[in-house]
């Protein structure tokens, strides 16, 4: 096993107090264990549950996409890694997004550890979580499952909007005075285009640029082809819908998804709502990260590290040739 598999002990215990991951031991462990020794796989859960923290009389926290969740993702994969060599991940999330750098920290990392990658929503995706989900080489999805856009949400006046909105309110102005000399125009357009300020326009653009770049990404690290990278990008950032706008399973298969339905994996599905339904209503200001690990391959791993240590022990037992001989 390589030394970048290993967190360093100081930093585990710093981060302890950030995380919240664990084998599962719960009611659903008999059924997700089906699930991984099938494959084998290791299957995760990735759970934001509904109920928030309530910290003070006026504040309550939801768990979302941030910081905290990086070092969970982390400390889970490599956990993984340390107890099995199966690479092949059945992903169930369920998440309300967060932070898109994060987010495709996340995906990203997943990608690059695991292949294939099987993911299933047994409820929501949204914005950050769709980011990851697009992270699989197949989705499965319920009839009330849904993803979102991934248009990141910048301040504006006091208030979070979507930076693509204020893209598209710059474009209807710029098209609106092409033909138009800025006596003729309403007051109302007047007082909006004296409103516009490059610089956060530029910056906004650049959010926009960057949930571009990350989606491309990922998909392309999940064996889209580059055209229909391009193709998806489009229908998940450049939206004339609302951030929250839901996008089923028959959306999300119109825009290019692997969205697959078929007996096993709806199968599968349901014991994904099963693993949701067992965190759902746990009050969490952070994901909650669980896994099982398929038996077969667990024992294969820990046979071959023990075949090894041998070969080791055997090689260093051994006299030492001289030159002559």
């Amino acid at each position: 096993m390589s030394e970048d598999n290993v967190l360093p002990s100081q930093y585990r215990e710093t981060i302890s107090a950030l995380i919240d991951i664990a084998p599962e031991e719960g009611a659903c462990l008999s059924m997700v264990q089906e699930v991984a020794d099938s494959g084998p796989w290791v299957c995760m859960g990735f759970i934001s549950p509904y109920p928030p923290v309530r910290v003070s009389p006026v504040e309550a926290r939801y768990a979302t996409i941030g910081l905290a969740e990086e070092f969970a993702m982390d400390e889970a994969i490599s956990e993984v890694l340390k107890q099995t060599d199966c690479r092949q991940l059945v992903l169930v999330i369920n998440s309300p997004g967060g932070v898109a750098t994060s987010s495709y920290k996340i995906a990203k990392a997943l990608r690059e550890t695991f292949d294939p990658i099987k993911v299933y929503v047994p409820h929501v995706a949204a914005s950050g979580g769709t980011l990851i989900a697009i992270a699989g080489n197949q989705i499965s999805m319920g009839r009330m499952s849904h993803l979102t856009a991934i248009d990141p949400q910048v301040v504006y006046k006091g208030e979070r909007v979507s930076a693509f909105a204020i893209v598209r309110a710059l474009s209807r102005v710029s098209d609106y005075f092409a033909t138009r000399r800025p006596e003729e125009a309403p007051y109302p357009w007047k007082a909006l285009a004296d409103k516009i300020d490059p610089i956060l326009l530029e910056d906004h653009m650049g959010s926009v640029r960057e949930a571009q770049r990350y989606i491309h990404s990922i998909l392309r690290m999940a064996d889209y082809s580059e055209e229909e990278a391009v193709e998806i990008v489009s229908s998940l950032v450049n939206t004339v819908e609302s951030h929250g706008s839901a996008i089923g399973p028959n959306h999300a298969k119109q825009i290019g998804l692997r969205i697959v339905s078929n007996k096993e994996d709806n199968r599968i599905l349901h014991i994904a709502k099963e693993w949701l339904g067992e965190y759902m209503m746990q009050p969490s200001e952070k994901h909650i990260i669980r896994y099982v690990l398929p038996r077969e391959a667990e024992q294969s791993a820990k046979k071959s590290k023990s075949t090894k240590s041998k070969s080791v022990k055997g090689k260093r037992s051994q006299p030492k040739k001289s030159e002559d001989d």
